[in-house]
């Protein structure tokens, strides 16, 4: 479980480092967080943004979950 718990908080980083970028002024998805964060009227692309970073973050997890289980099963120690 130790390699699958480090891939998913490098994940985790990754997503906080497109955010973190876009304060240092990168064009990217992060750059869309941070207007719509500092738009008074915004709220609902930043919520709609902020669920696309969660489940970017779901959809590796589950990705990594089954690669893992995967493979402790062809090692024999599932």
């Amino acid at each position: 479980m130790g390699v699958h718990a480090g891939a998913i908080a490098t994940v985790v980083f990754a997503l906080f480092m497109v955010i973190i970028g876009a304060m240092t002024g990168t064009d990217d998805l992060g750059q869309l967080i941070l207007e719509s964060l500092s738009d008074k009227h915004g709220i609902g692309n930043g919520l709609m943004l902020g669920l696309c970073v969660a489940f970017i973050g779901l959809a590796v997890d589950q990705i990594l979950r089954t690669w893992a289980n995967e493979h402790r099963k062809a090692l024999g120690l599932a």
